[in-house]
């Protein structure tokens, strides 16, 4: 289930998302990969608005 992404910047990345099954449901996997220009602070914020549990 790999998805391509717009960056913004017209460049597309594919990144790769991965589904697992565990007992009571299924378990997503998706990387965060951050782009050389992004900040620290801006990742890190990235990072926390893409996090569910």
């Amino acid at each position: 289930m790999d998805n391509r992404v717009e960056t913004g910047g017209n460049a597309l990345i594919d990144v790769p998302l991965r589904v697992t099954e565990k007992r009571d449901g299924a378990e997503v996997k998706m990387p965060l990969f951050r782009q050389p220009e992004t900040a620290d602070a801006k990742f890190a914020a990235d990072a926390r608005g893409s996090i569910a549990t």
